[in-house]
């Protein structure tokens, strides 16, 4: 196949009211002459006029860059991708949410950043809010749950490491390539429709890890989120943590792994270290209990609030998948065991 340099890939579900702008910021784009790049968006199984809004909207702008628009009917995020990555053509592929507003220069300078870091398999840039309602006094605390602000280093053992927002994530097309050769299935319930439970995203940040891949962010690479009324709210921010909590407990499996840690069991108690884990949070959510009955909902509890809400959801998640935790402690090694097999013969970008 004779691939172009970049695809953006937009991922969509009921987005007919949010896509106008978003194909408006697209429209504007500077990129210099010798850069070929092209639009594939993806209806996933939505109920309303998404394919056409996007169609009639992109004709508006008298754009000659090409603009597909495919349907996936299997919902989910991931899936929706994976659509997109079949259907399009770009050595480089920029994942745009219905939401975000790239700014002028980001596909030129997410073009320029890879070529220039060769060693790079993703790039994230740097999201501003834009409110629809009012700005929530917490927000600049909770920024990076909605894809905004600086993407910083985290430390994972003694590792310097980035989990990247999936909002405007540049990915090599290689790395696709690098997931089907290793089988890859993700362990996580991704999004779909109007769940709250995703991390995807980060699943694909902890392959990079396994693998000894390197990643990188660019603040020069900025974009707008646009944050409609209801989801600046407290109630939908415990939604979304109850929903982080439910991927918790596989991200405990990558760490370990990654930390060099062998298959996990309680020798003392001969039983899993999983079901001990589920003993302890268990424990946990007993003792943030009598507090959650009388705590005010104030800006100065919310933490707590949010880690009990979070402590709920790994606990929901780890009694429905007890029967299959080590299964997914062995399925991970397998991927890490493939994976650096198939780059001993394969270089990606």
């Amino acid at each position: 196949m004779n691939y172009i340099d970049v695809s953006v890939i937009i991922c969509c579900y009921n987005s007919a009211k949010r896509l106008p702008t978003t194909l408006e910021y697209l429209a504007k784009q500077k990129v210099k002459d010798q850069l070929t790049w092209e639009i594939i968006l993806v209806d996933n199984n939505s109920t309303d006029t998404t394919a056409e809004v996007a169609l009639v909207e992109w004709k508006k702008h008298n754009n000659n860059t090409s603009f597909k628009i495919v349907k996936e009917p299997i919902p989910g995020l991931s899936n929706a991708r994976k659509k997109g990555v079949e259907e399009s053509t770009g050595k480089y592929l920029l994942f745009c949410d219905d939401d975000n507003w790239l700014s002028e220069n980001y596909v030129q300078l997410a073009w320029d950043n890879m070529k220039q870091h060769p060693e790079w398999i993703m790039l994230g840039g740097k999201g501003e809010a834009v409110f629809e309602g009012q700005r929530p006094n917490w927000f600049d605390k909770y920024s990076t749950n909605y894809a905004v602000g600086e993407q910083k280093h985290r430390m994972l053992g003694n590792k310097k490491v980035l989990y990247l927002y999936g909002a405007g994530i540049v990915i090599c097309r290689s790395f696709f390539t690098l997931l089907e050769a290793i089988n890859f299935k993700s362990l996580l319930s991704d999004r779909k429709g109007k769940e709250l439970t995703s991390g995807g995203d980060t699943e694909y940040c902890f392959i990079t890890m396994l693998l000894n891949l390197q990643v990188g962010v660019s603040n020069d690479l900025t974009f707008k989120h646009f944050i409609p009324k209801g989801r600046e709210t407290f109630t939908y921010l415990k939604r979304w943590h109850y929903g982080f909590g439910k991927t918790r407990i596989y991200f405990e499996i990558y760490r370990a792994i990654i930390r060099g840690e062998s298959k996990p069991v309680n020798k003392t108690l001969k039983i899993p270290y999983w079901y001990d884990q589920w003993l302890y949070r268990l424990k946990q959510i007993k003792s943030y209990f009598p507090k959650i009955l009388w705590i005010k909902e104030n800006e100065e509890n919310f933490e707590y609030i949010l880690e009990y809400k979070r402590l709920r959801g790994e606990l929901a998640k780890r009694m429905e998948i007890k029967n299959n935790l080590l299964e997914c402690y062995t399925t991970i090694e397998t991927y890490r065991e493939k994976g650096l097999e198939y780059l001993k013969n394969t270089t990606l970008k």
